[in-house]
């Protein structure tokens, strides 16, 4: 492997790693407002955040790999403005 593309690999799993933890860390900070809210124990709050966190960092590569094999990258590029715009005039719900 070229050394270009070691170091694209190492970033893109540096990359995934830093997302998977702000978003724990997001998780984190709206789960004290649900445990008051709902009365749950903190077994079950740590298996929440634990059943949240260890899927989206085992997924996140497979994920983005998916995305570039079927180049769907176009196709949100071309949508999502579309979608936006329509929801902007009132044809969508928001």
């Amino acid at each position: 492997m070229h050394k270009e593309r070691r170091w694209l690999a190492v970033s893109a799993i540096g990359l995934s790693l830093l997302l998977s933890a702000l978003d724990g860390t997001m998780v984190a900070l709206a789960l004290p407002p649900i445990v008051r809210q709902f009365q749950l124990s903190a077994r079950l709050v740590s298996t929440v955040t634990l059943g949240y966190a260890i899927p989206l960092t085992v997924l996140i590569l497979p994920a983005g790999d998916l995305v570039g094999r079927f180049r769907v990258l176009p196709t949100f590029l071309v949508a999502g403005p579309a979608e936006s715009a329509k929801r902007r005039q009132g044809l969508l719900p928001v």
